[in-house]
């Protein structure tokens, strides 16, 4: 097996399209494929399939693209540790919107000020960063769980407890602390059925024996609390949420608080920019005081 054909089909599994991995590449196509061919045929298994004009991978595929990236990143990390030698690809963070929004700006611009080996920024839900660490397209990942995953390391970040927004003129604005009980009735501005904050929104409801009404589905704390603005309905939103001075926010005792974890993969050497970039999150990132 060659690194560069096994380098060259980690491209091409970012897209699945042998065009544009070509031109990532600066390669022609038939080249490309010949090496996606070639590595097919060392190793004895189909790497992708196709369906029509839909080209998609094979669970050995799936495989084989995540032994290429840690490969590269082992690479780079030991030529980085023999003699310096910084590796081009970029630091890869997987992290969803809320967290690049109120909790990862500083370490980011942190980051950029010295940036030598290039950022790369993914927007994905939990699910979906652990699933972007566990294959290698992630170096790095920010996100809420409530339980990590053994094969991942973890660094607790921010804990945000839940909070109701409310307008100013709203007959529970003048409360400093709430209880679930004094929002029995409330009607909330709620994400769609199926979302987590939805389930933990109906399971804690239900625990405490609270009924509560929705006004209106919302996708996202910037357009929840939009809506709030608009004297649309209240919220209970994430504690780590820029409040307008318009609304008032107000802690409720009985609601679970989130934390937020930085991830990686154990496996994972890290490059020193990558090592970088995971330092400047531990020391920098914050949420907002409530």
């Amino acid at each position: 097996m060659e690194f560069t054909d096994l380098e060259a089909f980690v491209e091409f599994s970012k897209t699945m399209n042998f065009t544009r991995a070509a031109e990532a590449l600066h390669i022609s196509q038939p080249a490309l494929h010949r090496k996606v061919q070639k590595l097919s045929k060392e190793i004895g298994v189909p790497l992708y399939s196709k369906s029509g004009r839909v080209l998609s991978l094979t669970a050995y595929g799936i495989e084989v693209a995540r032994f290429g990236r840690e490969t590269r990143s082992h690479v780079d990390g030991f030529l980085d540790t023999l003699v310096g030698s910084r590796s081009d690809q970029p630091v890869i963070l997987a992290a969803g919107s809320g967290c690049y929004l109120y909790i990862l700006g500083e370490p980011l611009r942190s980051f950029q000020k010295e940036q030598s080996s290039g950022l790369q920024l993914l927007t994905t839900n939990a699910e979906q960063t652990v699933d972007k660490l566990r294959s290698g397209e992630a170096h790095l990942g920010v996100t809420v769980l409530d339980t990590v995953p053994p094969d991942l390391t973890e660094t607790k970040l921010y804990s945000a407890p839940g909070l109701l927004v409310v307008s100013k003129d709203h007959p529970l604005a003048r409360c400093k602390k709430l209880s679930l009980a004094q929002l029995n009735g409330v009607e909330l501005i709620v994400p769609p059925l199926g979302r987590p904050h939805r389930e933990t929104l109906a399971r804690t409801f239900r625990q405490h024996q609270v009924a509560w009404k929705v006004a209106l589905e919302a996708s996202g704390w910037e357009l929840m609390i939009h809506f709030v603005n608009l004297g649309l309905g209240a919220a209970i939103i994430n504690g780590c949420c820029r409040i307008p001075k318009s609304l008032r926010a107000i802690p409720i005792r009985e609601f679970p608080a989130v934390s937020y974890y930085l991830l990686s993969k154990r496996t994972l050497e890290f490059s020193t920019e990558q090592e970088r970039l995971y330092n400047l999150i531990k020391a920098e990132a914050r949420g907002p005081e409530v």
